[in-house]
């Protein structure tokens, strides 16, 4: 992860805004880590929130950030989706 984390865009290639995540519950977070890796080597820009992220905190954080062109998160959220339809 520290390693992930390590590889910054460079800001000439204009890479995508990108936040990943998983819904609450959710906690088998390789699938996850593996688009972040993927991602940040592509030089995207990545907000790497994690694993079990409750829908609240998640509605919070959207509030105070600009939006996101991408989410990634599991099918696990298929019966969520309402929830973030408001987001």
């Amino acid at each position: 992860m520290a390693a992930t984390n390590a590889i910054k865009p460079d800001g000439t290639k204009g890479g995508k805004k990108l936040m990943f995540f998983l819904p609450e519950a959710e906690m088998n977070d390789i699938g996850l880590l593996l688009a972040n890796y993927m991602a940040r080597v592509r030089q995207h820009h990545v907000t790497y929130l994690g694993p079990n992220v409750a829908f609240e905190m998640l509605r919070k954080y959207m509030k105070y950030t600009s939006r996101y062109p991408a989410v990634y998160f599991s099918p696990a959220i298929q019966p969520h989706l309402k929830k973030f339809q408001n987001i």
